[in-house]
């Protein structure tokens, strides 16, 4: 079922949109190591805003570092940690190392979770996106409500593409 995004969700959406129209502006050829540390260091500016931990290898964030995925926002009180608002995953290669992300993103019992990948076309991506979802209704262990962003950077276009997924019956 496709889902309306929340705030989160939606603050995401609009940050890597501006992130897209930016680098389609210069006109440039980024690497994927500069796209990678351009999208951390965006989402985990997310986190940060709403006051929680943000683990991830971005400038600005390095004290903490990845932890389990490439992004985690973390709620802690001294040493416990109390919630896992968001866990994103970031994969620029297709095929195997998507599902892969992917699959640890299903695990995860995170409040949202968060795919960005990439693609040429955007009949790809809903291919792609329409996959993980199948994945997501056999997984026996998801809840009603688990979320899923899915965000896509289309190639021809040079811009995301974004679906949100809400769990709404269980496996």
């Amino acid at each position: 079922m496709i889902s309306r995004p929340d705030k989160v969700e939606r603050a995401i959406q609009l940050r890597l949109t501006e992130l897209a129209r930016a680098w389609k502006e210069t006109s440039r050829s980024y690497s994927v190591p500069y796209c990678t540390r351009q999208l951390k260091r965006a989402i985990g500016a997310q986190g940060r805003e709403r006051g929680y931990a943000v683990h991830t290898a971005a400038p600005g964030f390095r004290q903490l570092g990845e932890w389990l995925f490439d992004i985690t926002w973390l709620a802690v009180a001294g040493q416990q940690v109390l919630e896992i608002p968001l866990a994103a995953e970031i994969e620029w290669t297709p095929g195997n190392e998507t599902l892969w992300d992917f699959q640890k993103l299903l695990v995860s019992r995170a409040r949202h979770r968060v795919l960005v990948m990439w693609t040429r076309t955007n009949q790809k991506a809903a291919r792609i996106i329409d996959g993980l979802i199948q994945q997501v209704s056999r997984f026996k262990q998801n809840r009603r409500g688990d979320r899923y962003l899915f965000a896509c950077y289309l190639m021809d276009s040079e811009k995301f593409i974004f679906r949100v997924h809400v769990v709404s019956r269980p496996a």
